[in-house]
């Protein structure tokens, strides 16, 4: 009866299991996706306001007047994100930390903002490999890139907070998938101890232990099983009873006229 308690177990582990792992899955590519997504439209709009205002109302301003609104109207008003300023040399001209910090930038959305191109980037920057997320968008006059306008901001905070939530998704499955071990050793024993208590009464019926009969037990299928099986045993029994008292009977009858013979039969020989 093993095996019917492994096919129990199996079947549902396997059915749970998988199901955890694709509801787990799809509601992690979720939340990341719902997380990336929102710091991406932030800085998108940022940097579209930003550029339209500079590229409308600013236009023919030496590009040096405007680095400085930049930094006064900008960079210091904006706590949450890192703003710069890069020349066409990829170098930061102005960013948070103050004038000409000679650093340069060499990522894939400052080539692109260089072309004339908004771009959106995701990956590391810096010695340390810092996580960010970044939008560049060039600053033009007369149709031509004076230089970039760059908002960044760092995504190792969303992705500690990620692995937080991966952790927990991680225990609220496994034990999702330990309650349904537990239910379904509960449930194989259910099923698996009543077969096994009528197969113990069959083999005491078959091995002529006729007052063999299986425990009661449930009121469900198996539990009609036993009643039809004690019916049986029954019936067996009765059967059996019968046929010994006919073989008594007869016993008897054919005793009493062998006997009468025999007697004659020992007077005659005198």
């Amino acid at each position: 009866m093993n095996g019917i308690k492994k096919k129990i177990l199996l079947n549902s582990c396997i059915i749970i299991f998988m199901t955890v792992f694709v509801l787990e899955a799809f509601f992690i590519f979720y939340v990341r996706n719902y997380y990336y997504n929102s710091v991406e439209y932030y800085l998108l709009n940022k940097a579209n306001l930003s550029s339209d205002f500079y590229n409308k109302y600013m236009a023919y301003a030496p590009f040096e007047n405007k680095i400085r609104h930049i930094y006064k109207n900008l960079i210091l008003k904006d706590e949450k994100t890192k703003i710069q300023v890069i020349d066409n040399n990829k170098r930061v001209l102005v960013d948070s930390y103050g004038f000409y910090t000679k650093e340069k930038i060499d990522t894939l959305d400052v080539k692109e903002a260089l072309k004339g191109n908004l771009y959106v980037f995701k990956g590391t920057q810096g010695e340390q490999g810092e996580s960010i997320m970044a939008v560049s968008i060039p600053l033009k006059f007369n149709e031509k890139t004076e230089g970039i306008l760059r908002y960044s901001v760092s995504t190792e905070k969303i992705k500690k907070s990620l692995i937080s939530i991966e952790i927990i998704v991680f225990i609220a499955g496994l034990s999702v998938l330990t309650f349904v071990l537990i239910f379904s050793l509960v449930l194989g024993k259910s099923i698996v101890d009543p077969i096994t208590e009528l197969k113990n009464a069959a083999t005491e019926l078959a091995s002529g232990n006729y007052k063999a009969r299986p425990k009661k037990l449930s009121n469900d299928e198996i539990g009609e099983l036993a009643k039809t099986f004690s019916y049986m045993a029954e019936e067996i029994e009765k059967s059996e009873q019968i046929k010994n008292e006919f073989i008594s009977s007869i016993s008897h009858e054919l005793r009493t006229p062998l006997t009468s013979i025999k007697g004659w039969s020992e007077t005659l020989s005198y």
